[in-house]
């Protein structure tokens, strides 16, 4: 899914894309973090004005393999739930255009964390 809305972001309002993939993939959030340092999250997250997506574990990954990948869990900082990440680059004629990442919850909301 990460894969397909890859041409969706570059081609068209970003945001749509990505709130369609956060909703149809089950993903707590979708963002899409881009060369220059923006950053935008199919849940209305605004980062802090210091975040820089390009320096984040999911869009290194992602840019240094270059290929769709999933983490290892983790705890997510902003939910506490334990989730993973899948990132893709989005590239086109070897122009990178940015990382699409999605975070999806591994434990069942109500699981006590241990």
């Amino acid at each position: 899914m990460l894969e397909a809305a890859r041409t969706p972001v570059i081609e068209n309002d970003s945001l749509a894309p990505l709130k369609q993939l956060a909703q149809s993939g089950g993903f707590i959030a979708a963002y899409y973090g881009q060369p220059d340092g923006s950053h935008l999250s199919s849940d209305g997250c605004i980062p802090p004005d210091d975040y820089d997506p390009r320096q984040r574990a999911w869009y290194q990954t992602a840019t240094e393999k270059d290929r769709t990948f999933v983490s290892l869990p983790y705890v997510d900082a902003n939910s506490g739930r334990m989730v993973v990440t899948f990132a893709t680059p989005v590239k086109r004629d070897g122009h990178l255009y940015g990382v699409i990442g999605g975070e999806a919850l591994i434990a069942h909301p109500d699981a006590a964390l241990t």
